[in-house]
């Protein structure tokens, strides 16, 4: 019977890790653990709770195996890891926020893993303020341990094993929960307008749950790498065979890297627009106050704004 008890250090991750029955962390990653945590970090897939689809994943330009998504001011999303969990029924976890994400702007985290519990995390990650915040997801070709983990996980013995039934109605990811806020289980005008505006997304979020259902064996710890790197936004992945990928025949697109999209200076400008947008208002107005001062704009310009904002009165 298990003894221990207390938070387990880094020393009791690693001997949990090589015990035939103890903890497994697949996807492990030595540089992500800490003194007594670990480092959960982001995959490419990340489903937005505003719009019920995945988010737009952008391949950055300057480094092109960095990938990252933009989550929208007042929007939550829901990120599933590219670790996954095994846990003995004598440990269970916490899950909490990196003080780097809550300094960019995100909501605090806190979830909890329990005993028996198989599977990656499904973590919900909040914007609460007015900015669009650029989180980077999917693993990197060169470097794992330089990706941008999004929260930490905490491990801790029981005093006495949990009960368990061998069984979870929750298999590799909450899928369920994804599915339940998927776009195709909204009704109303603007359910129909988010999948009006966002064809390519909406065809993102078909192919992961078509993939899924697919590769629905893959979804324990024995096929978890298999499945994860398929979606870790590198091409050059071992791929399962194209015969069982869901296949987009009118755009071709059969892998998960086709549905991302290579940042350009638009994209850059857009995010800078939105990052600033109450500044460039300000900068604006202060131009245009300073060129009536100065006479440069026609006075007819400037009767007819007044004219507009007296009738508007």
């Amino acid at each position: 019977m298990q003894t221990n008890q207390g938070q387990l250090s880094n020393c009791d991750i690693t001997t949990e890790q090589a015990s035939d029955s103890g903890l497994k962390i697949k996807n492990f990653q030595s540089a992500r653990l800490k003194g007594a945590s670990y480092d959960i970090t982001p995959s490419i897939i990340a489903m937005s709770s505003r719009t019920g689809m995945l988010e737009t994943v952008y391949r950055e330009s300057v480094y092109p195996f960095h990938h990252y998504i933009i989550v929208s001011a007042k929007d939550s999303i829901l990120v599933v890891s590219n670790e996954f969990f095994d846990v003995p029924d004598y440990i269970a976890g916490h899950v909490v926020s990196r003080v780097s994400k809550v300094v960019d702007g995100f909501g605090h985290i806190s979830t909890s893993i329990d005993p028996g519990w198989q599977g990656a995390m499904l973590i919900a990650l909040s914007n609460p303020s007015n900015k669009p915040i650029k989180v980077r997801v999917g693993t990197s070709l060169y470097n794992e341990a330089s990706e941008n983990p999004l929260a930490t996980v905490s491990f801790h013995y029981l005093a006495t094993p949990a009960k368990l039934d061998g069984s979870s109605s929750y298999p590799g990811m909450r899928l369920d929960l994804l599915k339940k806020c998927c776009y195709n289980n909204r009704q109303g005008l603007r359910a129909w307008w988010q999948r009006c505006i966002h064809p390519s997304r909406r065809k993102f979020t078909d192919f992961f749950f078509a993939y899924c259902q697919v590769h629905h064996l893959d979804l324990n710890i024995n096929g978890w790498d298999k499945f994860i790197k398929t979606f870790s936004g590198r091409p050059n992945n071992p791929a399962p065979p194209p015969d069982v990928i869901p296949n987009d025949a009118k755009e071709k697109k059969k892998y998960p890297w086709d549905y991302i999209v290579q940042e350009s200076l638009w994209t850059r400008f857009l995010f800078f627009k939105k990052r600033h947008q109450q500044t460039l208002n300000i900068i604006l107005i202060t131009l245009f106050l300073m060129l009536i001062v100065l006479d440069i704009i026609p006075e007819s310009i400037v009767s007819l704004l007044s004219n507009l904002i007296n009738n508007g009165g």
